[in-house]
């Protein structure tokens, strides 16, 4: 549903960069989610608290369904989206979009019902979307995976402040080793 595009951009632009970017230290924090694939990702930048920030992640879905979030703020979500949906694009960009939706079957009445979506969206959507986040996290037995890339020394200090993870050089695909 469009209201997805609303939330994840509510959590890029208010939560994330809150508690990521200004609290955290990282050099920037994201989310991705591709409703087509099914995909959902939490993201930072140059992150010195990997811990902090994987605990923050897990805790959105809380933040979601229990923060007093002001229709100001779902209305200003809602602005964001829209931006990303509707730009002026140069002729490349038209026939990079052209090319793509002809080849995934999207078309300008799947375009609109999004934008509809997006329009809809509602503080209840913001709740429903938690809901769904921390169900999915909870899951015992499909537990989300975890990956995250950073220096040597910021990765091993989550491992020793209680990060339970494997270290894996992402070159070479061997584990990483204290001594090395």
């Amino acid at each position: 549903a469009g209201s997805t595009a609303v939330v994840t951009n509510f959590l890029r632009t208010g939560y994330l960069w809150d508690k990521i970017r200004v609290m955290g230290g990282a050099y920037g924090a994201g989310i991705s989610l591709n409703a087509r694939m099914g995909t959902f990702a939490f993201s930072s930048y140059r992150d010195p608290n990997v811990r902090e920030s994987i605990e923050n992640y897990k805790k959105a879905a809380e933040f979601l369904i229990e923060a007093a979030i002001p229709e100001e703020e779902v209305e200003r979500a809602i602005i964001g989206t829209v931006s990303d949906l509707d730009y002026p694009q140069t002729p490349g960009g038209k026939g990079s979009t052209s090319l793509s939706r002809y080849f995934t079957g999207y078309n300008e009445g799947d375009a609109q019902r999004w934008r509809d979506e997006v329009l809809a969206t509602t503080v209840e959507d913001f709740r429903e979307f938690g809901r769904r986040l921390k169900a999915a996290l909870d899951d015992t037995s499909s537990a989300p995976s975890i990956c995250a890339f950073g220096s040597k020394s910021g990765l091993m200090n989550a491992v020793d402040e209680g990060l339970d993870m494997t270290l894996v050089d992402a070159f070479t695909n061997k584990p990483l080793k204290e001594e090395e």
